[in-house]
C-alpha cells in the first residue's frame, strides 16, 4: 500500500510558551525541508492515490462534521481520499482505549492516518492523557498508520473553574499538552489551536466559536480542516473551490491563515519536496 509519511517539526509560538525538539528522526528532516516550502497552491496529481484518515475524538470532532469537511476539501485539491471517524460527546482519549468500537475501527481498515483528539481540560495529562496517547500509539504502529495529534482550541472565555481565565492561558495549557506527548513519541502534531489564534488576532477576525464560546462554529470547523489540508498534502488550501459554503474571501483567509501556521511555526510536512510522489 502507497502511503507518505509526514514528519513534523514540534517547534511552536504558543504565547510565550514553547517546546524543545529533538535533534534526530522526523524533527530535523522536516527543519531541512523548511526552506523548500512554497505558499503557493500547485496542481496535483494525485487522483490514482488513496489516503485513508480516521478520526478518534468527541464533539470537537464531529462538530460541523470535520472529517466530511476535510474528504470534500481534499477531493478538491485532487486527492482520493477515504476519512472516517470514532468520535463521541465529551469522551477522552482513555475512553477510547478502553471502547471495543474504537479499537476494532482502528483494526478494521488500512488506515494511513490515525488522527487523535484529546477533552480540551485535562486535570492532570501525566495520570489521563499521555498514558492514552502512548497505548494508541503503539496499536496504531501496530496497525501500520501514522498517529496525528490534533491540536484543539481553547475556550473563548477561559474556563475559571479550571484555572484559566481566558483564551490565552487556556491555549498555552493546550498546546504544550499536546507539545510535550508529541516530543516525547516522536509524533506529527496538526496546530490547528495555534491557527486559531492566528485568526482572532487578526484584522478580519470572522469568529470562530459556536454560541456556546467552546464548539466551533463553521468557520472553525473548516479553519481546522484546512490545517489539516496543509499538514498531509504539504501545500496550501489556498484558492481551493471548496469553501463549504463560506464567503469566498473569509475561506480564502482562512486557508491562507491555515498554511501560515504551519510555514511560520515550523509545522510543515517534507511532503512538500514532492519526493514521495514517485514511491
Amino acid at each position: 500500500m502507497f502511503k507518505f509519511i509526514v514528519l513534523i517539526t514540534v517547534l511552536i509560538f504558543t504565547m510565550g510558551a514553547s517546546a524543545a525538539c529533538t535533534s534526530t528522526g522526523p524533527t530535523a528532516i522536516a527543519t531541512a525541508l523548511i526552506e523548500e516550502a512554497s505558499p503557493t497552491l500547485t496542481p496535483t496529481s494525485q487522483a490514482s492515490v488513496q489516503i485513508r484518515i480516521l478520526f478518534i475524538g468527541n464533539s470537537y470532532t464531529f462538530y460541523n462534521d470535520l472529517p466530511g469537511t476535510l474528504e470534500k476539501l481534499m477531493r478538491s485539491g485532487g486527492y482520493q481520499v477515504e476519512v472516517s471517524s470514532s468520535a463521541f460527546g465529551g469522551w477522552s482519549l482513555s475512553e477510547h482505549l478502553a471502547s471495543f468500537e474504537t479499537i476494532e475501527k482502528i483494526e478494521e481498515n488500512d488506515w494511513d492516518y490515525i488522527v487523535l483528539q484529546e477533552k480540551s481540560v485535562v486535570s492532570d495529562p501525566e495520570d489521563e492523557m499521555y498514558p492514552a496517547v502512548r497505548e494508541l500509539d503503539r496499536l496504531i504502529q501496530n496497525a501500520g498508520a501514522e498517529t496525528i495529534l490534533f491540536m484543539t482550541w481553547g475556550r473563548e472565555n477561559g474556563l475559571a473553574s479550571a484555572g484559566f481565565p481566558d483564551f490565552k492561558s487556556m491555549q498555552v495549557n493546550i498546546s504544550n499538552n499536546y507539545i510535550n506527548i508529541a516530543d516525547e513519541l516522536s509524533l506529527s502534531v496538526a496546530p490547528v489551536g495555534t491557527a486559531w489564534q492566528t485568526v482572532i488576532t487578526s484584522e478580519n477576525n470572522p469568529g470562530l466559536w459556536d454560541n456556546d464560546g467552546s464548539h466551533p462554529n463553521p468557520f472553525g470547523t473548516y479553519l481546522a480542516a484546512c490545517v489539516f489540508y496543509a499538514l498531509f498534502t504539504g501545500e496550501s488550501p489556498e484558492g481551493l473551490a471548496f469553501t463549504a459554503q463560506l464567503p469566498q474571501e473569509t475561506a480564502r483567509l482562512l486557508q491562507r491563515a491555515a498554511f501560515d501556521t504551519l510555514l511560520n511555526s515550523r509545522w510543515i510536512s517534507p511532503s512538500c519536496s514532492s519526493s514521495w510522489r514517485t514511491g
